[in-house]
């Protein structure tokens, strides 16, 4: 079932309450208010259609309904109407960039998400990813014992990188030797911008899933303080949602919050192309419960890419958000 105008404008207003008051929506907390001149009966009924259609939910008996993923994401791509900054959340905001005009350090960049989650009351983090390449010009593989490996690397600039990984299974020196060999034919010679790429190049060779303890000793070995900077901020306010008085929902937070690589990886897919990029609930990979969203835009410094985002409930204020966000993100990358 296509979704008509009338939809389209009841969607949205059940979204903007929604937002505004963390609690789900009846009919007659909507009805009458602009393009929505219907009566309630056939509001309800409308209503019921959207819940068919996969954009709202019913969390309980009650006659109210709250957004789903779906829901919020029709309203985010198309529904949306756009925030205007007032003169004081820009100055607030531009305090933090100050900073930054003699450079992007742990202290610059540490300051600027803590300004932006004070802001808006919600979490805010900053990634800034290594853009060196690194060329591995040959690896070698040798058994130590029945299951720990000696990696030894030369890279490109001459230097020399080695480890030891222990695997769960007895070594196969025969299987061991054909997976050094693919190891060197898929890696040796090529670019390798992040570690990401090493996925890429292995991801369709025989032994990627048998030896992922290796694969994942090499990306150490060439990144041994992991590809990128991680600041946040804000953890503590995101306590004050009510959303999170549910534990499940608690849990699916701290969670998401803690796994900086995970988060890290997510970010690393934001389209540069995009003003703002937006992860909603189950979209993203961070939280098993699908209980937050992420907002988040990139910036560059010199070669340097970075990613800013804004972490909080799905029933963020999304056009607030995406207003800051774009407000900092035009900042930086014109400050340079």
């Amino acid at each position: 079932m296509e979704m008509g105008n009338r939809k389209k404008r009841i969607l949205k207003s059940i979204v903007d309450e929604y937002i505004k008051t963390g609690e789900p929506v009846g009919s007659k907390a909507i009805v009458g208010t602009e393009g929505l001149e219907i009566s309630s009966a056939t509001l309800r009924g409308e209503m019921a259609e959207l819940e068919s259609m996969g954009y709202l939910d019913k969390p309980h008996v009650s006659a109210g309904r709250i957004p789903s993923d779906r829901g919020y994401r029709e309203y985010v791509d198309s529904l949306m109407e756009k925030y205007t900054l007032t003169p004081e959340e820009l100055q607030y905001l531009q305090s933090a960039l100050m900073l930054t005009q003699i450079g992007y350090n742990s202290e610059t960049l540490s300051s600027t998400v803590n300004t932006l989650s004070s802001a808006l009351g919600y979490s805010a983090v900053v990634v800034s990813f290594k853009s060196s390449i690194i060329i591995i010009k040959k690896l070698d593989l040798i058994p130590l014992d029945n299951s720990i490996i000696a990696a030894v690397m030369i890279i490109g600039d001459g230097t020399v990188r080695s480890f030891n990984c222990r695997i769960s299974d007895q070594t196969d020196t025969q299987k061991l030797a054909l997976f050094c060999t693919l190891l060197n034919s898929s890696l040796s010679g090529k670019g390798i911008n992040d570690p990401s790429d090493i996925d890429r190049m292995l991801n369709d060779t025989e032994f990627f899933r048998e030896y992922t303890a290796i694969v994942a000793a090499i990306k150490k070995a060439l990144y041994p303080d992991g590809d990128y900077s991680f600041y946040a901020d804000g953890m503590s306010r995101l306590l004050n949602h009510p959303e999170y008085n549910d534990i499940k929902s608690l849990k699916g937070l701290v969670s998401a919050m803690e796994h900086k690589d995970e988060m890290a990886g997510l970010l690393r897919t934001v389209d540069e192309n995009r003003p703002i990029n937006v992860f909603i609930g189950g979209e993203n990979n961070l939280d098993a419960y699908g209980c937050i969203s992420i907002a988040a835009g990139c910036f560059f410094d010199g070669n340097t890419r970075s990613v800013m985002g804004v972490i909080g409930p799905k029933r963020m204020d999304y056009a607030k958000v995406f207003a800051a966000l774009e407000f900092i993100i035009r900042l930086l990358n014109g400050s340079r």
